[in-house]
């Protein structure tokens, strides 16, 4: 991908360990490099917020007004995250197919 190229090596090393979590792709989300640096998570398509790196540091910074800003000081602590936030998302899922169901 050419838009790898202007990925920080914090970056590059965060959404390649991303990559091996099959359980991200298995749901439907998917990171992309973003054309000026940065990681997109999307699901189906649908943006849900971008890792960027600053001086060493993860920022999360999602699309929705009420989900909070975050930070990570490690690539670690950013993969929890975002799996923190996957989670969040599968349970609303639920959440909402259960109250259609009733």
């Amino acid at each position: 991908m050419q838009c790898e190229d202007k990925l920080k090596p914090m970056e590059l090393e965060f959404l390649r360990r991303l990559d091996e979590i099959r359980e991200f792709d298995f749901v439907g989300f998917r990171a992309e490099p973003m054309p000026r640096g940065g990681i997109a998570i999307s699901r189906y398509g649908q943006l849900r917020g971008v890792w960027t790196e600053d001086d060493w540091v993860m920022f999360w910074q999602p699309t929705s007004a009420e989900a909070p800003v975050r930070h990570a000081a490690t690539i670690d602590e950013a993969l929890r995250q975002t799996m923190r936030i996957v989670l969040m998302s599968l349970k609303v899922r639920k959440l909402r197919s259960a109250g259609r169901a009733a």
